[in-house]
C-alpha cells in the first residue's frame, strides 16, 4: 500500500517536470513578439465631423447697428411726430447643421464645402435699447410696430452687404481650418 501511495504521488511530480522541460524547449524554438498597432484616423475623422455638426450655429462676424426711424401723422391742427433710435446686433455665420455642409477626408487632408454665411438670428433688434429721441403726440402700438419693422429692414440691408458676408465666410474658413488642424489634419482644402 505504501508503494501505491508513493507511486501516485510521484506521477504528478514526474509529469510536472516533463511539462516544464517541454514548454522550455518549445519557447526557445519559436520566438514570441507582440505588436500593438492602432489606427485612430477613422475614429478621429468621424468624431471631428460629428463635433463640427454639433456646434450648431457658429458666429463669424458681429455687426452692431443703429437706425434712426421717424414718422409723422398729419392731423387737423398740426401733426404727431416721433423719432426712435433702434439698436441691434447682427450675427453673421454658418449653420453647421446645414445639409450643404460637406466634409470628407483622405489621410491627413480634409476637404470642406461650406454653406454660405447668413444672418443667424432674424430677431436681432434689441427692444430694451430702443430710445425715443423725439415724440410729439400719442402713437398706437401698430404705428410703433411699423417703425420697428422699418428699422429692422434697414439694419439688415446695412449689415448684410457682400463685403460683410465675404468677411464672415473668410473668418469661417480660418476658424474651421484651425480646428481641423488641431484635430490632426495638416491640410484643409475648401471647395
Amino acid at each position: 500500500m505504501k508503494k501505491l501511495i508513493l507511486f501516485l504521488l510521484s506521477v504528478p511530480v514526474v509529469l510536472g517536470v516533463a511539462a516544464y522541460f517541454f514548454m522550455k524547449k518549445t519557447a526557445e524554438a519559436v520566438p514570441v513578439s507582440v505588436n500593438v498597432v492602432t489606427n485612430s484616423q477613422i475614429d478621429k475623422t468621424e468624431n471631428t465631423i460629428v463635433s463640427l455638426r454639433n456646434i450648431g450655429q457658429w458666429e463669424f462676424l458681429t455687426i452692431d447697428v443703429e437706425e434712426l426711424v421717424d414718422t409723422a401723422i398729419a392731423k387737423t391742427f398740426g401733426a404727431d411726430r416721433i423719432s426712435c433710435i433702434y439698436k441691434g446686433t447682427c450675427r453673421l455665420g454658418i449653420d453647421m447643421a446645414d445639409e450643404s455642409l460637406c466634409i470628407s477626408t483622405s489621410g491627413d487632408t480634409a476637404f470642406v464645402k461650406l454653406p454660405q454665411a447668413k444672418l443667424l438670428d432674424e430677431h436681432f433688434l434689441q427692444d430694451a435699447k430702443t430710445q425715443v429721441f423725439f415724440q410729439d403726440g400719442d402713437f398706437a402700438p401698430v404705428v410703433m410696430e411699423s417703425l420697428k419693422r422699418r428699422a429692422q429692414q434697414r439694419m439688415k440691408v446695412r449689415a448684410l452687404t457682400d463685403k460683410n458676408l465675404r468677411q464672415a465666410e473668410a473668418n469661417a474658413r480660418n476658424q474651421i481650418a484651425a480646428l481641423l488642424k488641431a484635430s490632426g489634419f495638416t491640410t484643409t482644402i475648401f471647395e
